[in-house]
């Protein structure tokens, strides 16, 4: 359904973003976390769990490090990333691998643990990163399956400011990424622009009184559109406007939680309100986490 393919999916653009140190604390995920097992449904129906599929699969270190993370396309593993660290447990890179791959179940002490394994591993790709003086990203190169640059990303600091300029594989400017903070260093505004000028992206933070993020707006150039989210109290998405060109509502999704005694959520939960082709839709997508402790 045309529905199903504009819901909300940038709830987890946090967890898709570029490996980084401590990515539990940077993803607010609380605990000594040692796994994350998600899968998805996609349904018209609210408690539809029949059709659900793997979704992320995550590993922790001890001290709080991404160690490896699965992507899953259908039952398919689309890719799994590995970081790299040296001996003081500071990040290096990546690399990126398409594996032949299964889910065990087992049964153990009145649980379902489930977790994948590898059959067969194909590298597609790797990433190397280079640290300044402050421990901050300088240089993150992507490189393609046969070992050459595919992309090359630059990181310049000032006060208040980041900007991430990206090179293509012959060293030509393709983009810039310029990230406002204010004193405390909470993200105030994000732009992204095309050096061609064919696609810009403007990000604005909102927060309250006492610094918690309550909204941000996404605006999309040339489409003219925009989306809006807002947050809850412990910083999660809970709700999703989708605006058109002409700055008419599309499609409203809402988010619901359940959490479990750590505080992280196991149950995420989106009902998205639209219209397709004049009638009213409402379409449900359900995320389920399966988390492991040390």
């Amino acid at each position: 359904m045309k529905l199903l393919g504009i819901l909300a999916l940038a709830l987890f653009f946090s967890s898709q973003a570029q490996a980084q140190e401590n990515w539990l604390a940077e993803n607010g995920l609380k605990g000594p976390v040692r796994t994350v097992f998600e899968t998805q449904v996609m349904s018209t129906s609210p408690t539809n769990t029949s059709q659900a599929k793997p979704f992320w699969y995550f590993s922790f270190h001890r001290n709080g490090n991404l160690n490896f993370q699965v992507l899953f396309s259908g039952r398919d593993v689309r890719y799994i990333t590995t970081n790299k660290y040296d001996l003081a447990d500071k990040f290096t890179g990546t690399i990126n691998t398409k594996e032949e791959y299964a889910i065990f179940t087992t049964f153990f002490r009145g649980f379902f643990f489930s977790f994948p394994y590898r059959t067969k591993t194909i590298v597609r790709g790797s990433s190397s990163v280079t640290l300044d003086e402050n421990s901050r990203y300088k240089e993150v190169i992507h490189y393609d399956a046969a070992g050459k640059v595919a992309i090359r990303h630059v990181y310049k600091y000032q006060p208040t400011a980041k900007t991430v300029e990206s090179f293509d594989n012959e060293g030509v400017l393709q983009s810039v990424t310029t990230t406002y903070f204010d004193a405390k260093g909470k993200i105030l505004e994000e732009t992204y622009s095309k050096v061609d000028g064919s696609y810009n992206q403007r990000f604005i933070t909102d927060y309250d009184e006492q610094g918690h993020r309550t909204s941000e707006t996404d605006f999309y150039e040339p489409e003219n559109t925009k989306v809006i989210w807002r947050f809850n109290t412990q910083g999660k998405p809970s709700e999703q406007l989708n605006y058109g060109k002409d700055n008419n509502l599309i499609a409203k999704t809402e988010a619901s939680y359940e959490y479990d005694s750590h505080g992280n959520w196991r149950k995420c939960q989106w009902r998205t309100e639209a219209m397709d082709q004049g009638k009213q839709i409402i379409a449900y997508t359900t995320y389920y986490r399966e988390i492991t402790y040390y």
